[in-house]
């Protein structure tokens, strides 16, 4: 499943990647690297609803350091 709050990339994709923009080199690759797999999902969700993984790539970006997530998914109330 791949959410994003980017509406442009939301609607490309669910249109199998076409696009006559410049990214569309990117949402072709993104399209054939995505052959691979069984089932694909691709959802838009408000940017208030992705806080916190919009938090988490900010400090990854910032400290320059990689991190790796081991613990279970945050449950939003």
């Amino acid at each position: 499943m791949i959410q994003s709050d980017y509406v442009e990339v939301v609607e490309t994709m669910i249109q199998d990647g076409f696009s006559a923009t410049a990214s569309a080199p990117v949402y072709d690759e993104c399209n054939q690297l995505w052959q691979e797999f069984v089932s694909i999902v691709i959802e838009h969700y408000n940017r208030e609803a992705n806080r916190v993984a919009h938090e988490l790539a900010r400090v990854a970006i910032t400290s320059k350091s990689s991190c790796i997530c081991v613990d279970k998914p945050l449950t939003l109330y």
